[in-house]
């Protein structure tokens, strides 16, 4: 049988910081690492070669699924058959860990994030003979894809088995969409006072970037030039480069997968101000190949990190006088919705760097305007077939 360590509590503890082999796991109140999961995380970070920002949040759900196990002297084997309870234990608990959700109950969406790093360690384990199978039928209930949509089924007709899982908590769809509206950039960008913020709050508003990607962003992946032949590159048009690398300010491209962004005037413009004013001016940024940089605080000329950004979004929502806090997604948010309102899903898809669509659904949702135009629209379809039946 599979035991846990002592009570004293787990937690995500991170392995190499800033460096090539860098990951989380989950130690011990002694901070011994819990095989179980390190073996798995190991293998999501340099097997699967999945972002180290994943491995931390994988951690951190299998540090609570171990504390839980620890507290109430349950086994690793015999955890899946009392699943449910763990699901009870999350929805009724506030949350303990300080930051963001503090104090309050857990949303369904989070639990079942958690819900599925649980079933991602024993499907692991299982492969890798340290669990028996068996565990896995407590987690999943076999099914099949009869009644899937026709384009994910098999092209010969054949059913194909389908694991589902046994535990998951129903989800509410948000009401509100999590994405900056024109106006509210707008007052943003007034509130700046340097031209650094002023393209940074550009290049996820207008390029879609995350802030990590824009952070780890260098001078040699903006071709804003109209060829950059020269370069070696052959993509047509301004356009710049998202690059996965290992920053030493810590800035991450999730998924680890390079992708190509074109950009337009205005951005072009921003930076051109920005790197003839500002950084230009700092002469000990000029031996930083980071695009966005430290010019007026400590140190200087290093690489700015995301912990600075958020608080410049802080600043910045308080001086714009928003009614609502924007951070730096809700600009990613407004780029996506953009592209897919204009262009469909698979060019939002593929500007965003997804791998999967079903992650651009997120971003799909019509506007108010959008939704009365296509009630009208049908009205006005009815309004048209009574009146041509009238008229016989």
């Amino acid at each position: 049988m599979l035991v846990v360590g002592t009570a004293r509590g787990f937690e995500a503890f991170q392995v190499a910081p800033g460096l090539p082999d860098e990951y989380w796991t989950v130690v011990d109140g002694d901070y011994v690492p819990v095989a179980l999961a390190d073996d798995y995380l190991r293998e999501l970070r340099f097997g699967r070669q999945r972002a180290v920002s994943t491995t931390k949040a994988y951690a951190e759900n299998l540090a609570l699924f171990f504390g839980w196990l620890s507290r109430t002297g349950r086994s690793v084997e015999g955890a899946p058959r009392e699943l449910g309870r763990f699901v009870h234990w999350l929805r009724t608990s506030p949350v303990q860990r300080r930051g963001t959700g503090f104090g309050r109950a857990r949303s369904a969406a989070r639990i079942n994030a958690i819900l599925v790093s649980i079933r991602e360690l024993y499907k692991h384990a299982v492969s890798m003979g340290s669990l028996d199978a068996g565990v896995l039928d407590a987690l999943y209930v076999v099914g099949d894809d009869r009644f899937y949509p026709a384009h994910v089924r098999r092209e010969d007709g054949m059913m194909r088995t389908v694991l589902r899982p046994l535990h998951r908590v129903p989800v509410t769809r948000r009401a509100s969409v999590d994405d900056a509206k024109p106006e509210e950039f707008a007052r943003l960008v007034g509130a700046c006072e340097r031209w650094r913020d002023r393209f940074l709050l550009g290049v996820m508003y207008f390029a879609g970037l995350r802030v990590g990607e824009a952070l780890g962003l260098r001078l040699s992946d903006l071709h804003f030039a109209d060829s950059s032949g020269a370069l070696g590159c052959v993509y047509p048009g301004a356009h710049l480069h998202v690059v996965p690398r290992a920053n030493v300010n810590g800035a991450r491209v999730k998924g680890e997968r390079s992708r190509i962004v074109p950009v337009e005037g205005p951005l072009i413009g921003a930076f051109d101000h920005y790197l003839r004013r500002e950084r230009d001016a700092c002469a000990v940024a000029a031996g930083c190949d980071f695009v966005f940089v430290n010019l007026w605080s400590e140190p200087l000329g290093a690489p700015m990190k995301v912990s600075r950004v958020h608080k410049l979004f802080r600043s910045l929502s308080a001086r714009a006088g928003l009614e609502r806090p924007v951070h730096p997604h809700m600009l990613r948010h407004s780029a996506g919705t953009a592209w897919a309102a204009a262009e469909g899903m698979d060019a939002a898809q593929v500007l965003l760097g997804h791998v999967s669509p079903s992650s651009v659904e997120v971003y799909v949702h019509p506007s108010e305007e959008r939704q009365r135009d296509a009630v009208r629209q049908m009205a006005r379809r009815f309004e048209g077939a009574h009146t041509r039946g009238s008229g016989r």
